[in-house]
């Protein structure tokens, strides 16, 4: 299937890639059990470049003094959580406030834990290389706030470009692609990052795939509750890459069927108003 094709048929498939950085992977600060078994069915969707309308990476993001670092916190002890000042309606431990959890220092602005794994960084330089459409989205760069989601902070105070560039028709190296219709959602770690992103994706009304072999999680117990908590709300969740993508390309047809069914009965409307006139 051709980038062209998705706009003539007016459904955009994008895949969605979600902090698959250094600092979460194996030798990270903040690595992720079993993140590394991920990397290689993500390469294989990145392969599949002509199928998306866009791809879109996101990036933890994070300056130094961020309020998510247990050190900056006296007493604080990482993978515990803490109350912070909200970061539009407290200040100075008065105001409202919101739950922090405490992590290890990870994904600093600048450093090698912060970059994109190499091999996904190189084929994406190879996919845009070769024209296709390819957005890094930064997150949690706020030092007032953390920022699980690829669309929001926590507080939904700040949103990022993300919703915006996926949201309207636009063109890339000459092509024109459609907005999106469907995302499939891969990457770290699913109980965090990338179950906040589905579930914002999912409130604008995109389609959520997600292929459990491309996501891997923090913690068992709380895995398993993003898992049900993103079925409870529509994300569509199979085992692997591959099963994903004949599940998206079914989809993907009975939407094509339904806008020729629609256009076919405006035809006939206007064939019968016309003759009435």
């Amino acid at each position: 299937m051709s980038s062209s094709a998705h706009l003539s048929n007016s459904i955009g498939v994008s895949l969605v890639l979600v902090d698959v950085q250094n600092d979460f992977l194996p030798e990270g600060s903040l690595a992720v059990p079993s993140s590394s078994k991920i990397i290689p069915p993500i390469l294989s969707l990145l392969s599949k470049k002509k199928y998306w309308a866009s791809i879109v990476v996101t990036q933890d993001y994070h300056p130094p003094d961020h309020i998510s670092f247990a050190d900056n916190h006296e007493g604080a002890e990482a993978f515990k959580a803490i109350q912070v000042d909200h970061p539009l309606l407290g200040r100075n431990g008065e105001g409202e406030k919101i739950e922090q959890m405490m992590w290890p220092r990870h994904c600093v602005q600048g450093t090698k834990g912060s970059e994109i794994q190499q091999d996904v960084w190189a084929m994406l330089a190879n996919v845009r290389q070769q024209g296709e459409d390819v957005v890094v989205v930064r997150k949690g760069d706020d030092p007032k706030v953390d920022g699980y989601s690829g669309l929001s902070d926590n507080a939904y105070s700040r949103f990022t470009p993300f919703i915006r560039y996926i949201s309207a028709n636009h063109s890339t190296a000459g092509v024109q692609r459609p907005s999106t219709d469907i995302a499939v959602v891969a990457g770290l770690a699913t109980d965090y990052c990338v179950v906040s992103t589905a579930l914002d994706l999912l409130k604008y009304s995109i389609a959520v795939y997600m292929p459990l072999n491309c996501i891997a999680g923090v913690s068992e117990e709380t895995t398993a509750s993003a898992i049900t908590k993103l079925r409870s709300a529509g994300a569509h969740i199979f085992d692997t890459h591959e099963e994903v993508m004949v599940a998206v390309h079914a989809e993907v047809e009975r939407r094509r069927g339904q806008e020729g069914n629609w256009m076919s009965s405006f035809t006939k409307r206007q064939n019968v108003i016309w003759k009435a006139s």
